[in-house]
């Protein structure tokens, strides 16, 4: 199936699996949640237990430029001038997964946000598209769980 033609829940369901097999080989016991949670996924590893949020992209965001720039929502608009900001405490970890690529970017939320306010989208590229680029998001600087998220906690 091209990548194209996939629905939207096709998309989340093949990051989140994506991710749990990412998890799994850095030697995380992930595990998907169902949809009563503000999370996709927990995993635990060494007594640290993660409230993780996936986002996926199944391409590029503009694909004819070939830029290759990824965008990513992360907060979501209730009527005009309401933010949601559901991520802010809801989860540890947040997830990007790169559907076309097979990788996956890890980043803990107060990376993206700004004097404690969640930024409303998120840019990414890849190296492999770009080798010049030098800026924030890139890809292959994120690809391990970062080592200040993985504290020990209780179960929620």
């Amino acid at each position: 199936m091209d990548m194209g033609t996939l629905h939207a829940k096709q998309v989340g369901y093949a990051g989140e699996h994506l991710v749990m097999a990412d998890l799994l080989m850095q030697g995380f016991n992930p595990s998907l949640v169902n949809d009563l949670c503000h999370f996709d996924i927990m995993a635990e590893r060494d007594e640290c237990i993660l409230r993780i949020e996936v986002k996926t992209t199944a391409a590029p965001r503009n694909e004819s430029d070939r830029s290759g720039r990824y965008k990513f929502q992360l907060v979501h608009r209730r009527g005009w001038g309401h933010r949601e900001d559901k991520l802010e405490n809801e989860c540890d970890l947040l997830a990007f997964a790169f559907l076309d690529i097979r990788k996956v970017a890890y980043m803990a939320p107060e990376d993206v946000s700004n004097e404690g306010v969640m930024k409303s989208q998120i840019n990414f590229r890849s190296l492999d598209v770009n080798e010049n680029y030098r800026g924030n998001g890139i890809i292959e600087h994120h690809l391990t769980v970062p080592e200040k998220v993985l504290k020990p906690r209780t179960p929620f």
